[in-house]
């Protein structure tokens, strides 16, 4: 008789208890992924922080990126995240209303949403103005600084020089 033969096969079962604790804690496990399940509801980004104090550059890498995102969003469709880098209550009847309304009732935007250039940058305080140019077209976008983040607040056709 070898020495495997000696050892008590009891010792080698997993004991009742143990699969008891397995099975809550996979319950628990199982609660905690569906309540923190994200429904969709909320917005996935948020606008990014800028300040007056910024330097030129700075400030224009921050519009820029916003401006990307913006459109990113805008592009996709998902208006929660369009709200959330946008002015709370945009200008009524301006092009930025009327995006996020195309978006809201599930049109997708006719025109080409990938900017392909920056142009003219402009701030006066808690104003930032920045030129885009999509593929054969140009629009002024609007920035405002709102509790320290900045916020898409209007559209316009850009200056031809």
């Amino acid at each position: 008789m070898t020495r495997a033969d000696t050892v008590d096969r009891s010792r080698l079962r997993i004991p009742l208890w143990l699969w008891v604790i397995a099975a809550i804690a996979s319950a628990a496990v199982l609660v905690v992924a569906i309540l923190g399940w994200d429904r969709g509801g909320g917005p996935t980004i948020r606008a990014m922080a800028a300040s007056e104090s910024m330097s030129d550059a700075q400030a224009r890498a921050v519009a820029e990126n916003t401006a990307r995102a913006f459109d990113r969003e805008r592009a996709a469709g998902n208006l929660a995240n369009l709200e959330a880098l946008s002015c709370p209550v945009p200008p009524p009847h301006s092009m930025l209303d009327g995006d996020i309304d195309e978006v809201r009732r599930g049109i997708r935007p006719k025109k080409n949403t990938q900017i392909v250039a920056t142009g003219t940058f402009t701030r006066r305080g808690s104003v930032w103005l920045l030129d885009v140019f999509y593929d054969g077209a140009g629009i002024m976008l609007e920035f405002h600084i709102l509790d320290g983040e900045l916020r898409v607040c209007g559209e316009g056709p850009a200056p031809v020089p």
